[in-house]
C-alpha cells in the first residue's frame, strides 16, 4: 500500500485490439435490431426531455465558447435521435458550475463518449433521450407474436 509519493504505471504497451467474442457479437446484433425496431415505432417529442436537451445544449454552447471549442448538435425526429458533440482544446473542470455540467450530462444522457481527435483535442459526444415512443398494446402483441412465429 502506497502512503505518499508518485504512482505511475503504463498499460499502453499491453493494449490489444478489441475482438468481440461470439456472445458479444450476438448481443451487438440484438442491440442493433432493437435500435432499428425502435426507429420504426411512432415517436413524439417529449416536452420535458426537449427542455432538458435545450438547457444542456445552452450550457455546452457556453462551455465551447468559453474554451475556444466547437459545438454541433442535432435533434432529428425522422431518425429519432438527439445528440450534442463538443470539441475542446482540453477538458478541465475548475469550478462548481463546470463540475455540475458534467453531473447534469451524466444524469440526462443515454450515452457519453469522451475521445481524442486527430487534432489532439477532446471530443465529448452525448446522446440524449428526446422522444417518447408510442405503440398500442394490440400492435405490440402483433409485433411480438410475429417474432415468436419465426422461432
Amino acid at each position: 500500500m502506497m502512503r505518499s509519493g508518485v504512482y505511475v504505471k503504463d498499460y499502453s504497451a499491453d493494449r490489444k485490439p478489441k475482438v468481440l467474442p461470439e456472445e458479444l457479437k450476438k448481443d451487438a446484433e440484438l442491440i442493433r435490431g432493437y435500435s432499428e425496431f425502435m426507429r420504426v415505432l411512432p415517436q413524439k417529442v417529449s416536452a420535458k426531455k426537449k427542455a432538458r436537451y435545450e438547457q444542456l445544449l445552452d450550457q455546452c454552447d457556453r462551455l465551447a465558447a468559453n474554451e475556444g471549442g466547437k459545438i454541433r448538435a442535432m435533434a432529428d425526429e425522422e431518425q429519432a435521435e438527439a445528440w450534442i458533440e463538443v470539441t475542446l482544446p482540453f477538458l478541465e473542470c475548475t469550478c462548481a458550475t463546470e463540475l455540475q455540467l458534467l453531473i447534469d450530462i451524466s444524469k440526462a444522457a443515454e450515452y457519453i463518449k469522451i475521445d481524442a481527435t486527430e487534432d489532439r483535442e477532446i471530443c465529448l459526444m452525448i446522446r440524449f433521450p428526446y422522444f417518447d415512443t408510442y405503440i398500442s398494446e394490440k400492435n405490440l402483441d402483433r409485433i411480438f407474436s410475429r417474432s415468436e412465429d419465426k422461432n
